[in-house]
């Protein structure tokens, strides 16, 4: 009778070879944009404008009510800035395209004739 390979060592297996082959989909999947926008409480729209709740939402991971009229930037999902150097509006976030993405951006990216 042939023995199955268990789940997690299926993963595991996996996720190993995943690593070593596509390593830069690997970084990019770790290093994720994401959108920074002013919380509702302080972007300084009128709640009582007609439009207030079309561009007012809560965000999915605390709840709290964005205002999509006023876009910050991009952060890195993954990276964290210890001192607290990153952007005025997000002082442990870390601007994306982060220095690991920027490489492989830098890498990737066509290069110009040397004639």
């Amino acid at each position: 009778m042939e023995m199955l390979e268990p789940a997690d060592q299926v993963c595991t297996r996996l996720r190993r070879n995943i690593e070593t082959t596509y390593p830069d989909l690997v970084t990019r999947n770790q290093h994720l944009q994401v959108e920074v926008y002013t919380v509702a409480d302080s972007c300084g729209c009128d709640p009582d404008a007609e439009d207030y709740e079309d561009d007012h939402c809560e965000s999915g991971e605390d709840g709290e009510a964005l205002c999509s009229k006023q876009f910050l930037g991009y952060v890195c999902d993954f990276c964290e800035a210890e001192d607290g150097d990153g952007p005025e509006w997000k002082p442990y976030g870390v601007e994306w395209p982060c220095p690991p993405v920027a490489s492989l951006d830098f890498a990737s990216a066509p290069r110009g004739s040397d004639k």
